[in-house]
């Protein structure tokens, strides 16, 4: 089995902040929930709340679609925006992955509404798919959504695949790709741990322990990422085709 985390390993950025930008574009009268976001920005930067709780603010405005809303405009956000920001080196990774009879499990921490097996094999190759579960309120103002089985990040993520019938429990002859270090746990548990465009933790622990590094082309790195990401989370603008060079 190979496992792929999705943001930042498979595609270039984070496929939450697509989702604001082509949900606020479709629907300009959410827009006035974006101060939530705002607030969820200012504690998360204060560390008084966690990435747990920033993503269920970031969410809040997807509360107010009805299911067949939520559905229909998820179909089109994987067929329309995701495709653009796939790393053509990924794609190629998995598919060698297939092609050796390989199982290739997608182990995303975003929302199932979109990251899940029925849209998400429409553009990548993948056998499977375990994201985040979350319920979405259809009642009252507030309508923060909720995890089910709680964020599927860090130990949580290892703890859930773990007890699936279908994966080993110890990731016997398992591949693991990931681009951050909260993503220690997933590589630690398989075999043959790899590391995509790795933040500088776990660069530093790849290094240690001869770790293969892929480093797919970015169009954009640094700062300038930093600020990229910065905007699309506070104006939710920003969508854009991932060069190639």
């Amino acid at each position: 089995i190979a496992f792929f985390d999705y943001d930042d390993t498979i595609s270039c950025g984070d496929s939450i902040l697509y989702w604001n930008c082509f949900l606020f574009r479709e629907r300009p009268d959410l827009r006035r929930h974006r101060w939530v976001v705002y607030l969820g920005i200012c504690l998360w930067l204060a560390k008084i709340i966690s990435t747990h709780t920033l993503k269920r603010l970031q969410l809040k405005a997807t509360s107010y679609l009805s299911e067949t809303e939520r559905r229909e405009l998820s179909r089109r956000f994987v067929e329309e925006i995701l495709p653009q920001y796939v790393f053509p080196e990924m794609l190629a990774r998995m598919q060698a992955h297939q092609e050796a009879g390989h199982k290739v499990v997608v182990v995303s921490a975003s929302a199932t509404f979109y990251m899940n097996q029925e849209l998400l094999s429409t553009i990548v190759p993948c056998d499977e798919v375990v994201g985040t579960e979350m319920k979405f309120p259809t009642k009252g103002w507030w309508r923060l959504p909720v995890y089910t089985q709680g964020n599927f990040k860090g130990p949580h993520k290892v703890e859930i695949i773990s007890n699936m019938e279908q994966f080993p429990e110890w990731g016997q002859g398992c591949y693991g790709y990931s681009d951050h270090y909260s993503d220690r746990f997933l590589l630690e548990y398989t075999e043959f741990p790899q590391v995509v465009n790795p933040d500088q933790k776990l660069l530093e622990l790849a290094k240690e322990n001869s770790w293969p590094i892929w480093r797919p082309y970015r169009h954009k790195n640094g700062r300038e990422r930093s600020f990229w990401k910065l905007r699309m989370l506070i104006f939710a603008k920003g969508l854009e085709v991932n060069k190639t060079p």
